[in-house]
């Protein structure tokens, strides 16, 4: 996967996706949605297990693999499989209508015993459901599917079954409704959130990240080290009036104002555990790649574990 350092905190969206992110947290209203099971509804219970664990939004520089095909398979030679992991990005423009694209969306999976009924697997291997949520202006809106993860790395989207209303009608047949037939775009859509959620946690492994936590509110940001050296030299700069109300504003123009003067940060502490860094009221922890933390020491390790969930 490529990685470039300084490509991701340039881009002008940076600030809205990750403002939005933690916006959206506290967001409460969820729309009605009557026309699906409760099973595929989002919920408040559902909106709190992604609050729980917390958003996160990958680094510009990385990548995930792409479909084979029609085929969705995950690299579980170098990927295992994780139980649970999250994955959320701004808005992206030009999807379908039908595609939730909010101003903040989250793709939340996690593995599951047992489908719901009225859900059929058509696939082997691990269950999981898959939260999709986002905000949008006046309310959340979301779904809840359903995938299998084949030992293999396959993932394919379940299958939503009803039978039609002609039930008991005589001189007619009850006729059963398959979404692989009716809707074979949605299915693929539901198959790619997954593939794309679990690559993306997956991915998380290899890099820097930081947590920006505002009250109850939190959310992951991926990052190189540019960004980390930024973080710290952000702190060490005055705020403007803006700076104050958006600290993630004031940390992004830090990072441009950083990289144009080429000013150069010791990061050296930030390999030895967890730190935090407060601008504006937004609490800012810097997560090391976790690839590296075997080098910790132990007392480092333990002070990591209470400080990170993940």
């Amino acid at each position: 996967m490529d990685n470039n350092e300084d490509m991701s905190w340039t881009q002008d969206e940076f600030e809205e996706c990750v403002a939005g992110t933690l916006i959206a947290m506290f967001e409460s209203k969820i729309k009605k949605d009557r026309s699906n099971p409760s099973c595929a509804r989002l919920t408040e219970d559902k909106m709190h297990a992604i609050r729980m664990f917390g958003p996160y939004i990958p680094h510009g520089g990385r990548y995930i693999e792409a479909p084979q095909g029609d085929k969705m398979v995950i690299d579980v030679k170098n990927d295992p499989i994780p139980s649970m992991g999250c994955y959320s990005h701004g808005h992206v423009g030009g999807k379908a209508a039908d595609i939730l694209d909010g101003y903040s969306n989250h793709h939340f999976f996690q593995e599951i015993s047992a489908l719901p009924k009225d859900r059929v697997r058509k696939g082997h291997g691990r269950l999981f459901r898959i939260i999709s949520a986002s905000a949008e202006s006046k309310y959340l809106r979301g779904c809840c599917d359903y995938v299998t993860v084949s030992s293999s790395g396959e993932v394919v989207a379940c299958d939503t079954v009803v039978q039609s209303s002609l039930r008991g009608t005589p001189g007619e047949r009850t006729r059963t409704y398959s979404e692989y037939e009716t809707d074979t775009h949605r299915i693929y859509q539901v198959a790619f959130s997954a593939f794309a959620a679990i690559q993306f946690h997956n991915d998380r492994r290899f890099c820097w990240q930081i947590r920006a936590e505002e009250s109850k509110a939190k959310a992951y940001l991926g990052c190189g080290i540019s960004e980390i050296k930024s973080l710290l030299y952000a702190r060490s700069l005055p705020q403007t009036e803006t700076g104050r109300k958006r600290p993630i504003l004031h940390l992004v123009n830090a990072h441009q104002r950083r990289m144009k003067s080429g000013t150069e940060v010791d990061v050296t502490a930030f390999l030895r555990g967890v730190q935090t860094v407060e601008i504006g009221g937004t609490k800012f922890t810097v997560i090391p790649p976790k690839i590296m933390r075997e080098t910790l020491s132990e007392n480092s390790e333990r002070f990591r574990k209470k400080q990170v969930m993940w």
